[in-house]
């Protein structure tokens, strides 16, 4: 019953190897979304301050009136 049995040393360097990869190409597409994210906002800043800031500030209150009821 153990000769029919696949060896798991063959493929834990694979597997290792795969997921190392698939980690690196996660960091990498969430880095690009990131800065992509990062880039959009402050386009988007830069276009309309005026309301940016009354945006933040109505979420500031808000925020403060939930956090003050609880």
């Amino acid at each position: 019953m153990a000769e029919n049995e696949p060896q798991s040393g063959i493929y834990d360097s694979y597997e290792d190897q795969a997921s190392e990869w698939l980690a690196q190409s996660v960091d990498y597409i969430q880095q690009f979304y990131d800065e992509k994210a990062d880039a959009s906002i402050r386009e988007y800043v830069s276009h309309r301050p005026g309301l940016s800031l009354m945006m933040a500030g109505f979420a500031g209150l808000i925020t403060g009136v939930v956090l003050r009821h609880r």
